[in-house]
């Protein structure tokens, strides 16, 4: 069903072991600065409070054909300088990291094709189990994304982005993305 996981992403998978996460929370924001590197380090280009994608609606998006990351930042304004990052912004930055993460799974940056970095449903669904996020905020993201359109696919990504970004640190997260996306 998933296409081309690599070795090497299949040798990250334990990097994300629920089980020796500290709380992403618990993060210094340095780490978030060197995810933010990590990201600028395989290609794409970080956009902080851009009004082309930030109009109030969205907290980030990962735009793989633009090569772009967006954060849309809580206490900002369209177009406005970078502001005091929150634990929603750095949560943001989390989860499209994942996504760039997925995007590299399967083939390369910047061609269109995310596949979750588990290979198998049954990964994908322990892995969630094993999460911190509760049952009712996993209804909620499956449930929001519904209404929105989204197919089982998107699902999947959807709901790995949710639980790396609340239970992966930002430093775990860089070091996958720099070896999955520098393997493709």
């Amino acid at each position: 069903m998933f296409t081309k996981l690599t070795a090497v992403a299949t040798a990250t998978l334990t990097a994300f072991a629920l089980t020796a996460a500290a709380p992403a929370q618990a993060n210094v924001f340095e780490n978030h600065r060197e995810l933010l590197s990590a990201i600028e380090s395989v290609g794409v280009s970080t956009y902080i409070n851009p009004s082309q994608v930030c109009d109030g609606t969205i907290n980030g998006a990962y735009i793989s054909s633009a090569r772009a990351l967006v954060v849309c930042q809580d206490n900002s304004t369209p177009d406005g300088p970078e502001v005091q990052w929150t634990a929603n912004d750095l949560d943001t930055l989390r989860h499209e990291a994942q996504h760039l993460i997925q995007d590299c799974v399967d083939g390369g940056v910047g061609d269109n094709a995310l596949a979750p970095l588990f290979d198998t449903d049954d990964q994908l669904i322990e892995y969630i189990n094993n999460s911190s996020l509760t049952a009712e905020q996993i209804q909620r993201i499956i449930d929001v994304y519904t209404e929105r359109g989204a197919d089982a696919h998107v699902l999947r990504l959807e709901l790995e982005a949710f639980v790396t970004a609340t239970d992966i640190s930002a430093d775990r997260i860089a070091t996958v993305l720099t070896t999955v996306c520098s393997a493709n």
